[in-house]
């Protein structure tokens, strides 16, 4: 009987994919001048479990790779090595070729071995450099590695799933011989005829090793759900113990927290069986006798099509045993068809409490209590629902340390990057979106923001620059700036390219109205174009991106200080708080962040320009009217902007008068894909089912701005 690692492989690519973005976070923030001890162990221990969980699956493209980076950062750590730039790029390198590696693995392709054997040929050559026969640079290193043996007492209840999947348990016996000097103290008794497992006796072992208790215990909670074992600290031995690079036990697991040991010394548990086992047999495990042991690092003989599926509770990484946190990956498909399921239960509730609207509320005095009940409870799940797909913004802000470094180095830039707020939560389809334009507005303000050292020095400034990425939350919206320190925006400059493209432009336009200029499709000011960015090239596709999420950008600059773009996205694209606003016998919504305020003008402040519609005057300002009804071309019997009301509305640094028959109330509403269930329309973003069955249409209020113009 042959196991199926098969199931395993998602919990493996997860986890190694975290591991590779902790090493190369460390490895940007390392100290050349004085590493930091605790950060290189880290590093080590990150490559050391990708090995790890590599060898047993079968992926010998990443296990060669690691096994060599493993070793020179374990010389690294000794002292033996001293680290350097080019040995950090080395590094760097090697961790790109890993996630390649395990990305070709996600998708059943494994790529080219050139690249592999580039990079581990460069990593040789650094380990050629040292000899490694001089004595350790670093003490403090050189303690660190002066391991202890421990002895562990580990029980295991006799689960339903142990007896009736022998081969998990084999699989663990296998890991942990593979972990020092594993003894058999004790083993259920198998009764009658039937040879029947006695489920009342647990199975102990004494263990002898020098791995940590933390890894032992995520080498069974990868296998073992942590209520069925324990694992007893007995005795410490210490003495020289180096991790052993034949280590293939399931290590990506590494950095889990693990409450303190017990401090029982207790060693009256008689010894039945001395020595490692060599087979299944020597265990005493009478049922495992013809059950053939799988290598730790054979691959598997085939491996299953499309996404690979998880045992039940193979999912679940556990924090610490007992009561402690833990967590559980659930897949994003599940996540959606609950937040949709939630939406539908605020439709439900909302035509709930507008037919209970219309009962008299002391006649029905409990329903209308209920009715508020379920109002809470509808929030209240609601707001828990969707804060299942909340992520920190540090998992977009965590890969533009690596971007600023290797574009600093090929410009021959000195620049610092500064991140603020990156515990900030943001839906995860909106991270996923924001990525791509953040890394576009990174790249083009280290390349036409930041000034060369020479430059900046004969300015004044220091000669190393700053990108300052941000995020914060302000209101029901969250702010992202990328702000830098460099020449800023040339007005002129930009003015001059305007016209030369035929751009409508003047000398009278605001600061505000000319750097928008810069999103204009194909505009730039580089004198040279570079494959890196261009100030304006692509910049019409980063608005266009965030305008689709929903969102508007800003810009603010100052010549010879720098330049700072502001983006404002909605928290999540599956609830909207907006303005319900009537249109005849329609119904339409208005995102509340785009409405700066409502008015009912008067006669005198509406003016006729000819040829140009009408026009309001707002404190000083003269606004476009854009009468809503002659967009959708729908009838109604309000026609005078005197008689109805005017909605101020702002997207992009530009403002309008949206003129509509009456406000009917501000909720908030489940979106619903209007392109998906029916087709694109003009000035349409979306739609929601309002609480008595109908359907309003939600506004796109940019579009709806430049029809008005």
């Amino acid at each position: 009987m042959s196991i199926d690692m098969g199931q395993f492989y998602q919990t493996f690519f997860d986890e190694s994919a975290e591991r590779l973005e902790e090493m190369e976070s460390l490895l940007l923030s390392m100290d050349i001048e004085a590493p930091d001890i605790e950060e290189l162990n880290a590093i080590f221990r990150a490559a050391h479990s990708i090995k790890g969980g590599s060898g047993t699956f079968g992926f010998t493209d990443m296990t060669e790779v690691t096994h060599v980076l493993e070793n020179l950062l374990d010389r690294l750590r000794k002292g033996e090595m001293t680290p350097s730039e080019p040995l950090t790029d080395v590094f760097l390198e090697a961790v790109d070729v890993l996630k390649a590696q395990l990305n070709g693995h996600i998708r059943g392709e494994p790529t080219a071995p050139e690249s592999k054997d580039a990079v581990c040929r460069k990593l040789l050559e650094f380990s050629e450099t040292f000899d490694g026969s001089h004595s350790s640079a670093n003490p403090e290193i050189d303690n660190d590695i002066e391991a202890s043996e421990a002895i562990y007492r580990i029980e295991i209840q006799p689960a339903k799933f142990l007896l009736k999947q022998p081969a998990i348990l084999e699989t663990m016996i296998e890991e942990l011989t593979r972990q020092g000097k594993l003894e058999t103290l004790q083993q259920p008794v198998i009764k009658g005829k039937k040879k029947k497992t006695d489920k009342s006796t647990p199975w102990v072992f004494r263990l002898t090793t020098s791995t940590s208790a933390k890894t032992l215990q995520e080498t069974l909670e990868f296998l073992i759900p942590p209520k069925d074992f324990s694992i007893e600290h007995v005795v410490d031995v210490t003495h020289p113990a180096p991790v052993s690079d034949d280590d293939l036990g399931f290590g990506f697991f590494d950095d889990l927290p693990l409450p303190p040991p017990d401090a029982s010394t207790d060693e009256s548990v008689e010894t039945v069986t001395t020595g490692a086992p060599s087979a299944v047999e020597d265990t005493g495990f009478g049922f495992f006798e013809e059950l053939p042991l799988v290598p730790a690092a054979e691959a598997p003989a085939s491996r299953p099509s499309g996404k690979p599926k998880l045992p039940q509770g193979a999912s679940k990484t556990a924090a610490s045993s007992g009561n402690g946190d833990s967590s559980i990956r659930v897949s994003v498909e599940r996540v959606d068809q609950l937040i949709n399921l939630v939406g539908e239960l605020v439709i439900t509730q909302a035509m709930l409490a507008q037919t209970g609207a219309a009962l008299d509320p002391v006649t029905f005095e409990r329903l209308h209590a209920g009715l508020a009940q379920l109002e809470r409870n509808t929030r209240d799940l609601q707001e828990s629902v969707m804060s299942i797909r909340m992520m920190p913004i540090s998992f977009v802000f965590s890969r533009f340390p690596r971007v600023v470094r290797d574009l600093a180095g090929k410009l021959n830039k000195q620049v610092e990057l500064v991140t603020v707020g990156e515990t900030t939560e943001l839906d995860k389809g909106l991270i996923e979106k924001i990525a791509d334009p953040l890394t576009h507005l990174v790249r083009n303000s280290l390349d036409h923001g930041i000034e060369q050292p020479d430059v900046r020095i004969d300015a004044g400034k220091p000669a190393k620059g700053t990108i300052t990425l941000s995020a914060s939350h302000q209101g029901g919206n969250i702010v992202i700036q990328v702000s830098d320190d460099g020449g800023g925006l040339n007005r002129d400059k930009i003015l001059d390219k305007a016209r030369e493209r035929g751009l409508a432009v003047s000398e009278g336009m605001s600061d505000n109205e000319v750097w928008m200029l810069i999103f204009e499709p194909g505009f730039s000011t580089a004198e040279v174009v570079t494959d890196v960015s261009g100030r304006g090239v692509g910049m019409d596709v980063v608005k266009r991106n965030i305008t689709e999420m929903g969102g508007s950008v800003g810009i603010s600059s100052e010549a010879g200080q720098g330049t700072s773009i502001t983006i404002r996205l909605p928290l999540t694209l599956a609830i909207l708080d907006g303005m319900t606003v009537g249109l005849g016998d329609s119904l339409y919504v208005i995102p509340l962040n785009t409405i700066v305020e409502t008015l009912q003008p008067q006669a005198q402040d509406i003016k006729t320009v000819t040829g140009e519609g009408r026009m309001v005057h707002v404190r000083g300002e003269y606004l476009p009217v854009i009468a809503l009804h002659n967009v959708f071309n729908l009838a109604t019997d309000i026609t005078d902007p005197c008689d109805g009301v005017l909605v101020l509305i702002e997207a992009e640094g530009k403002k309008a008068a949206l003129f509509v028959d009456a406000l009917v109330g501000q909720q908030q509403v489940v979106i619903k894909s209007l392109e998906t269930n029916f087709r694109k329309v003009v000035g349409v973003s979306g739609a929601t089912i309002m609480g008595d069955g109908t359907v309003a249409l939600i506004l796109d209020v940019p579009t709806l701005i430049k029809l008005g113009q």
